[in-house]
């Protein structure tokens, strides 16, 4: 009888020519294995170790809210002109403050000298100003101390510099404007954002105004423009004869507590000088 090998279900005479070609001695005569030899094999392979059992083991947690909390701390890129020094830029805004007073010398003392300085660096978008950038800008002092004037100034001196571009208005205007019209619209020009305009809106004399009637009901309306600016984080700057902390003495307390948010108060002393000019 012919010695057939089985290899998986089939015999190996049953395989056919080309397949039986193919396999090696050791596949079509497979020798026999005894117990004892598997086991001697099997000691002769190396011994995985056993990875130890994790106690305690740290799960990372990932925030979902990484993402959003991270653009609070993302610094805002604040404009600045490349090359702009503050020699320069000082040089050019005592010129516009000398054209604007209309003299040919103009002597400030140390205190001035240095809030100037600041304002030119704050109107630069410089760090170095000890004002916040963020901002805006309430002076505030006596008559004719030049409040107004310095911040004309820098409405136009800003406009060479096109950072934080100013619109000067009226406090009073604004409020007769509404009372001529009898409408609260008008208001919505001074609550807009920069964009839609180019420039923030510097309020003076603020507090002076008159409150105003909007169909019959008694409003007033630099509180109204004050409050929707704050809401809408807009930077704002103003120029007054009030201290900051009697600001509630005119508006709803409320608004002297966003003063303090809103605003850098700067304390512009000195003598009138439209009563003490030469």
């Amino acid at each position: 009888m012919t010695n057939q090998k089985t290899v998986g279900k089939m015999t190996t005479s049953d395989m056919p020519k080309h397949i039986r070609e193919s396999l090696s001695e050791e596949e079509l005569n497979p020798k026999s294995v005894t117990v004892d030899e598997l086991i001697r094999e099997m000691e002769r392979q190396p011994k995985k170790e056993r990875q130890p059992k994790q106690e305690n083991a740290q799960v990372e947690v990932i925030n979902p809210f990484n993402k959003v909390l991270k653009e609070f701390n993302r610094p805002k890129k604040l404009k600045t002109v490349e090359g702009l020094t503050y020699k320069y830029a000082a040089n050019n805004f005592m010129e516009i403050l000398m054209r604007l007073t209309g003299k040919e010398k103009l002597e400030f003392d140390k205190k001035k000298k240095e809030i100037l300085r600041d304002l030119v660096l704050y109107f630069m978008n410089d760090p170095k100003s000890k004002y916040d950038l963020s901002k805006g800008l309430y002076l505030y002092g006596d008559t004719g101390t030049g409040k107004t004037t310095i911040l004309e100034a820098f409405s136009r001196f800003a406009k060479g510099t096109e950072i934080k571009k100013i619109k000067l208005v009226s406090a009073k205007e604004i409020v007769s404007e509404v009372i001529m019209s009898s409408d609260a619209s008008s208001l919505r020009d001074y609550t807009q954002r920069r964009f839609l305009y180019g420039y923030d809106f510097a309020f003076d004399d603020l507090a002076q105004e008159q409150e105003c009637k909007i169909y019959g009901t008694k409003v007033d309306c630099m509180e109204m423009i004050l409050t929707a600016r704050y809401n809408k984080q807009l930077l704002t700057h103003c120029t007054s004869n009030l201290k900051p902390e009697r600001i509630k003495e005119k508006y709803d307390k409320r608004i002297y507590s966003r003063f303090h948010e809103m605003f850098n108060f700067i304390h512009i002393e000195g003598k009138d000088h439209r009563i003490n000019a030469d």
